[in-house]
């Protein structure tokens, strides 16, 4: 798990950053990634208005978590996640956008934030690090463990956060369409393989929401039908 810094940023900008992983295994990172990420930031973030920072999960399924750590605001995005839509601004915005919300409603400081501390704990426990749980450009492999995190939000929550973060991207004009390219795409994971979809509303609700707000936005689907 890496939190990069403003040094690395820049390097990544222009082609010349790389993450290290375990084994001091070197992971490229492309700067058409980092430009779009950036991207997505500055346009969701002003609506959003939080502070916070952004990490990434060296994992290969598509994932993204929002969790506390020390105070801070955090906002994970998985590389298998990066890798799917590294192309794509809006779709991170979304993501992004997303995990914000749930610190904005209170689903990280609430009673949840206790079970997300007990599985940072056991994770931290399996690696004999607690202390330090992110290290930048460490690249610790937590696995399941990290992956599990996630999944003790309940769907109204996911719901909640979907309609906010689709709020936040309509005042920002951004093309809450992209919700649903990032939805069909998820649908090719099976619910148990601890991608997006585990525990969040089904794929089908998610698509008809968005559907609805498009059609009540511009008049048309994001199919293009009334």
């Amino acid at each position: 798990m890496w939190e990069p810094n403003s040094t690395w940023w820049a390097q990544a900008r222009v082609g010349k950053a790389q993450l290290l992983g375990n084994d001091a295994r070197p992971i490229a990172f492309s700067a058409t990634a980092a430009k779009t990420i950036e991207s997505a930031r500055a346009k969701i973030d002003p609506a959003a208005g939080l502070q916070y920072d952004l990490g990434f999960l060296d994992h290969p399924l598509p994932n993204a978590f929002a969790i506390e750590r020390e105070g801070r605001p955090k906002v994970l995005l998985s590389l298998g996640l990066i890798s799917l839509f590294e192309s794509d601004t809006d779709v991170l915005s979304f993501v992004i956008g997303h995990e914000l919300a749930h610190h904005a409603l209170g689903h990280v400081r609430d009673g949840q934030r206790a079970k997300r501390e007990q599985d940072l704990q056991a994770a931290g426990l399996v690696l004999g690090n607690v202390s330090s749980f992110f290290i930048p450009f460490s690249g610790i492999l937590v696995s399941r463990a990290v992956i599990g995190i996630g999944r003790s939000y309940s769907r109204d929550e996911e719901r909640a956060a979907d309609m906010l973060a689709l709020q936040w991207m309509a005042a920002q004009g951004i093309d809450i369409c992209a919700a649903n390219r990032l939805n069909e795409r998820l649908a090719q994971f099976s619910s148990h393989d601890g991608g997006l979809l585990s525990t969040h509303p089904g794929t089908a609700e998610r698509i008809r929401t968005v559907q609805a707000l498009a059609i009540g936005q511009s008049g048309r689907g994001c199919d293009g039908r009334k």
